[in-house]
């Protein structure tokens, strides 16, 4: 239970720092448009890019975009597309956090140090601005560190690799750079 507090406030926190003013800061960019914009022509049209040739990278991230403005109406609520997606990247950035926290444990960490670097990468300024951001890259992070988090299972059973490999498959698939971590994670494995 003291775990589950401990996550819960975690989320809180993060969710309380990344989302204070996440429509006006940082100011908006050509890819995050670009990146809304697909989401809405999966979610639209049924298409996955608003453009004919523009497959620049794979799909799944913005079809996961798009699953949650269907789901969440975030579309109509919003003021912008762009704040749509921001919300979405707000839910990822606290679900990151949470993994973190998880994965800290996992490696045998105490409690206070596993909430210190899950603070310190919740909160640096850095990850503050590019978190609200809407990029590929924070969409797969949460699938990568819970690829990994899969693959530190004391249990070690058959589901939990695959489990693990399904989520860094997403984790590619989102944003194909990820790709990077698979020697990692096979060694974890």
């Amino acid at each position: 239970w003291q775990d589950m507090l401990i996550i819960g406030l975690l989320a809180l926190i993060t969710g309380a720092v990344t989302g204070t003013n996440l429509g006006s800061y940082p100011m908006r960019f050509e890819d995050e448009g670009t990146y809304v914009a697909q989401a809405w022509a999966v979610q639209k049209q049924g298409e996955l890019a608003h453009y004919t040739y523009w497959y620049d990278h794979p799909p799944a991230a913005w079809i996961q975009l798009a699953i949650y403005t269907t789901i969440t109406f975030a579309f109509e609520r919003q003021e912008s597309a762009i704040e749509a997606g921001r919300e979405f990247m707000l839910l990822m950035h606290v679900l990151s956090v949470i993994i973190f926290y998880a994965i800290a444990r996992r490696l045998a960490m105490g409690k206070v140090v596993a909430v210190v670097v899950s603070l310190l990468f919740a909160l640096s300024p850095i990850s503050v601005e590019f978190s609200r951001l809407v990029l590929l890259d924070n969409i797969a992070l949460p699938w990568m560190l819970g690829a990994f988090l899969l693959a530190l299972s004391p249990k070690r059973h058959l589901w939990t690799i695959a489990a693990s490999a399904i989520c860094m498959a997403i984790a590619v698939l989102s944003k194909e750079t990820f790709l990077i971590f698979l020697p990692a994670l096979i060694y974890l494995i």
